[in-house]
């Protein structure tokens, strides 16, 4: 049979989950800070304790003590007093942290958000232990300074394990091609070597994943393209724009109806996003930028147009929106006039949650309204 083909995922974080934590199926945050506390049990003094999956909105009961839906950390810092714990959101776009990481963190009551994130706190002004988009890497920075503390040859077997397991995963369920999406340059010359010694199982698309100013200064030796037996390719730039739904993150036209006088994040400044696409256009790398907003989604459709005018020679580039998931109408043909792929969500953003027959058909006809407009 043909495999399947994942058009979207992240490949060493799908190994890491099923190393780490996973919090997918919690039913609530109860459930969630007795898997943390169990897992003390058994952690090294001062080893951090890290997981992924949470969603508050979906949990089968909201807490008591909360944040736009968003539990305090006391529970979680009364079972690891000793741990850190870092617990990323299940969209990746916000996370958990303790108190005892907020303290290596140097958090306070008057640490600043950083542009384009927010440090979620309560009518006081205390940090409630959620760190949305941008202001995460307050606590992986510090997380990062407790890796570069191990041993590198542990730190390397780990996350070979984690390959592994991420491939052994795919290929159970039916997943022989797996699109990546965002890698750093370290990660893409491990998946060539590997691909090249014949140790990928499955055939990887990867994208570029750095800080401008990093990638600029290797971005000329690529694409890679077909590298041992067409299991390894990297032809791809990933940048983001905006955040996630569940992390207020997604940039809108209008403001959230929970969140008042809120439209999102824009994550990457506007500028910095015309010199990475200045930089793919220039040396034949399709560029796929993260997108979920309505005004996200906008903004990046006249960063195309924009780089398609200054290049005209350009032809069939391609170039994707990932994840698409909420577009305004007036939008939607511009894929097509522009030649821009869209990726995923915006069928499945149609087509959820009705409330009635008469809206389950009018979100039929909007689909069938879209596909004829793409």
């Amino acid at each position: 049979m043909p495999g399947f083909i994942e058009g979207h995922g992240h490949f060493s974080g799908l190994g890491s989950s099923l190393m780490n934590l996973n919090f997918l199926k919690s039913g609530s945050w109860e459930e969630i800070v007795k898997m943390v506390q169990a897992r003390t049990q058994s952690a090294k003094p001062n080893e951090w304790i890290t997981g992924r999956g949470w969603h508050q909105e979906k949990w089968d009961s909201t807490p008591v003590r909360n944040v736009l839906g968003y539990p305090y950390h006391d529970l979680l810092s009364a079972v690891s007093p000793e741990h850190p714990v870092l617990l990323r959101h299940a969209s990746g776009h916000s996370l958990f942290a303790n108190k005892k990481a907020m303290e290596l963190a140097g958090i306070t009551k008057e640490t600043p958000n950083p542009a384009g994130g927010e440090i979620v706190r309560d009518s006081r002004g205390e940090a409630i232990g959620v760190f949305e988009e941008t202001a995460m890497s307050l606590i992986t920075e510090a997380y990062q300074t407790y890796i570069e503390t191990l041993p590198e040859a542990e730190v390397l077997e780990r996350w070979y394990k984690g390959i592994e397991l991420a491939a052994q995963n795919c290929l159970e369920n039916g997943v022989t091609s797996f699109q990546d999406a965002g890698a750093d340059f370290e990660e893409i010359a491990r998946y060539k070597s590997m691909a090249e010694e014949g140790k990928l199982d499955v055939r990887l698309w990867s994208m570029i994943r750095q800080p401008y100013e990093v990638m600029k200064e290797q971005v000329d030796e690529f694409p890679l393209v077909g590298v041992g037996n067409n299991y390894f390719t990297c032809r791809s730039i990933k940048a983001v724009i905006d955040g996630a739904l569940g992390a207020f993150g997604a940039w809108l036209l209008a403001p959230y109806d929970d969140k008042k006088d809120f439209e999102g994040q824009n994550t990457t400044p506007i500028t910095t996003l015309k010199a990475v696409a200045d930089l793919a256009i220039e040396n034949d790398l399709q560029l796929c930028i993260h997108a979920i907003g309505d005004r996200g989604n906008r903004m990046v459709l006249d960063l195309y147009e924009q780089t398609f005018e200054e290049h005209p020679d350009k032809k069939e580039l391609r170039w994707r929106i990932e994840h698409a998931q909420h577009l305004d109408t007036v939008d939607i043909p511009r894929f097509k006039q522009l030649g821009v792929m869209l990726l995923r969500k915006v069928f499945i953003a149609l087509l959820t949650r009705p409330t009635s027959l008469k809206d389950w058909v009018s979100n039929v006809q909007n689909t069938v309204h879209i596909l004829g407009v793409l």
